[in-house]
């Protein structure tokens, strides 16, 4: 699963129509909109090390995830609504980029392991013992699509739309194991999926004084497309390289998506023929099942070495 939660701030200028969409226009209105967005991925964090800690004849493990932290993206909106009683239509354009990074150092009296079946043990807890994870992921969605807006009671705003989205998502995590600044073991996820699938949804919005409204959206997609996942690492605690390397065949999946908005909106009309709006609010994006689940740089069942050397380790 990837989610994104979204704090935007959206401005849209409209011309050549007014803002009255309660009567048919008489001429074709265009629209410009640019969204700044403040992003956080969630259900995503990358789990890269574990400490196993012996006391008083107990062993306690604690795991140890790559969690982002909110970066800048941005969406851009262009849409055209015919002269008449016709739909309104919108082509969208969202892309955004995350990094983020970690490290670990060993704990005195614990044992920091990972990698697969926890082959990148670094032991007896030394300050020198340290694992270093960083994370990036890229999402990009197009949507095209043709909507029409309704108005009761002069008030209350609902605009459904349908239409195609694409959509693309890259997520790499790498994880680099140290003793006493010797590398003893790399690990890397590859996920990359891209897609195409219908779109439907509702905005609605509730008008207030002074040109302000609540605004709010609901809406789903169903990506179909090509998903591939690669896991590459190296393991050098024997003093030879050790390579393992795990890849699917480019499956085709079904991606569902779903998305919410909740914001305040306000509408400035310099005149019948152009229009502002700024709007301020939260998005919540989630695709399903679309990084691979078995993204994790340790084997949980088995989180506790013993050894005698560095290089003869044990799991028990």
């Amino acid at each position: 699963n990837i989610g994104l939660m979204l704090l935007g701030l959206t401005s849209t200028a409209a011309f050549a129509g007014g803002i009255d969409y309660q009567e048919p226009v008489e001429s074709g209105v265009f629209k410009v909109g640019v969204e700044a967005l403040y992003v956080q991925a969630s259900d995503s964090e990358f789990l890269y090390a574990t400490h196993s800690i012996i006391a008083n004849g107990n062993t306690g493990t604690r795991n140890y995830s790559n969690d982002f932290n909110y970066d800048w993206g941005y969406h851009i909106d262009i849409g055209y609504e015919m002269s008449g009683d016709a739909p309104e239509f919108t082509l969208g354009w969202t892309h955004i980029c995350l990094g983020t990074s970690e490290d670990r150092t060993g704990v005195s009296g614990s044992v920091l392991v990972g990698g697969p079946g926890n082959d990148f043990g670094i032991i007896n807890g030394v300050p020198s013992a340290l694992a270093e994870a960083t994370s990036n992921y890229e999402y990009t969605d197009v949507d095209l699509l043709i909507s029409k807006e309704f108005v009761f009671h002069n008030r209350y705003h609902f605009h459904p739309f349908t239409g195609l989205r694409y959509g693309r998502v890259e997520a790499t995590d790498k994880v680099s194991f140290l003793l006493n600044g010797t590398l003893r073991g790399t690990g890397k996820f590859d996920n990359e999926f891209s897609g195409l699938g219908p779109r439907a949804g509702i905005d609605a919005s509730l008008d207030l004084p002074a040109g302000f409204s609540l605004v709010a959206r609901a809406a789903g997609s169903l990506l179909i497309g090509s998903h591939s996942y690669k896991y590459n690492a190296t393991n050098l605690t024997g003093g030879n390289a050790e390579s393992f390397a795990f890849k699917n065949n480019d499956d085709t999946i079904n991606v569902p998506e779903a998305d919410y908005r909740l914001g305040v909106n306000y509408t400035n009309e310099f005149s019948a023929q152009s229009s502002i709006e700024l709007e301020l609010g939260w998005n919540a994006v989630h695709y399903f099942d679309v990084v691979d689940k078995n993204q994790t740089a340790i084997n949980s069942t088995c989180l506790l070495y013993t050894s005698d050397a560095a290089d003869d380790m044990q799991c028990v």
